[in-house]
């Protein structure tokens, strides 16, 4: 792909908050499609598994931005200033957290989660956040990775009951 090629592509990617005439099927499917590699590897996230109904509680939830190659959904991500599950570290002050994060797998390393990251992480500080935490499976070395780049670090471990593994917290200060 031509450079000049790559540059509209990326320029072809939009970002907004849902919207009540979203589609929660496309949503659902498009989380789903982007976890099937981990579901193959043997992780139970929820999001290898969630129907329609999960999808519409975690939106509602928080605040979703979804990613569009122009009318194609290809990203979403999710953020939450609220938690009542067992998991302290969300439940600190000036902590909100991030959730259903998914690009669409013919799409993933392009930088469109880059991108829904940087959103969400403005979108928390500006709504107060201290700081921006996450959980993922302690044996996903590629999300790690990524978020690891991204600044968060590792500061707990939670194991969630809707999942076979333990999950790590990270976290990241905002001090955008």
């Amino acid at each position: 792909m031509s450079s000049d090629r790559a540059i509209r592509k990326r320029e072809s990617i939009s970002i907004r908050e849902y919207e009540p005439g979203d589609s929660i099927p496309a949503i659902t499917s498009l989380v789903n499609r982007a976890y099937a590699e981990l579901a193959e590897a043997g992780f139970r996230y929820v999001a290898t598994w969630q129907g329609d109904a999960i999808t519409r509680r975690r939106v509602e939830a928080g605040v979703t931005f979804l990613a569009f190659d122009d009318s194609d959904l290809v990203g979403t991500i999710s953020l939450y200033e609220k938690h009542r599950g067992p998991c302290a570290y969300y439940k600190r002050e000036g902590v909100f957290y991030f959730g259903m994060f998914g690009i669409a797998p013919d799409r993933q390393g392009r930088g469109i989660g880059a991108r829904l990251l940087g959103r969400v992480e403005r979108e928390a500080a500006a709504r107060g956040a201290r700081e921006l935490a996450l959980d993922t499976a302690e044996g996903a070395e590629r999300l790690l990775a990524f978020y690891e780049s991204r600044g968060y670090r590792i500061v707990d471990r939670v194991d969630w009951p809707a999942t076979n593994y333990v999950s790590v917290i990270m976290s990241k200060p905002l001090d955008l």
